[in-house]
Order: structure tokens, then sequence, then C-alpha cells
């Protein structure tokens, strides 16, 4: 999907392409059946990455890229 959609996304400015991206994904996720699909490939889950820090347990140590979700959206 990448491919496809990356040459779209950079004829905006940063700031434009960062509200079309949660845009598209807002509504996708509002999808019941493609909710569950969009979570599954994008979820990732080892007992071997499963990390605990300050008393929080978490499923694996990568996060959300620095900035993306500036918002807290």
């Amino acid at each position: 999907m990448y491919p496809l959609l990356k040459p779209v996304l950079f004829l905006f400015a940063p700031e434009t392409a960062h509200h079309i991206t949660v845009w598209i994904f807002s509504l996708l996720l509002k999808i019941p059946f493609l909710n569950t699909w969009i979570k599954k490939q994008f979820q990732y889950s080892d007992p071997v990455l499963e990390r605990k820090l300050m008393g929080l347990k978490f499923t694996n140590p990568v996060g959300l890229a620095a900035g993306f979700d500036k918002d807290g959206k």
C-alpha cells in the first residue's frame, strides 16, 4: 500500500499529508471487519519481546514513531 500512497502524499505539505493519513485511518477503523483486519496486520506479540518498566507491562518494545501522534488522537 505504501508504494501507492507515497507519491500522492508527497504532493502535499507534511502537515496536510499527516492530517490526510489520520483522517483515512479514522475512516477505515470505523468499518467493523476492516478494523479487526487492520489491527491484526499492525500488531505483533511474542513473549520474548515483553518488557516491564516502572510497573507497566509492554507487549513489545516498539512504539509509534515520534511525532506521528503529536495531537494525541
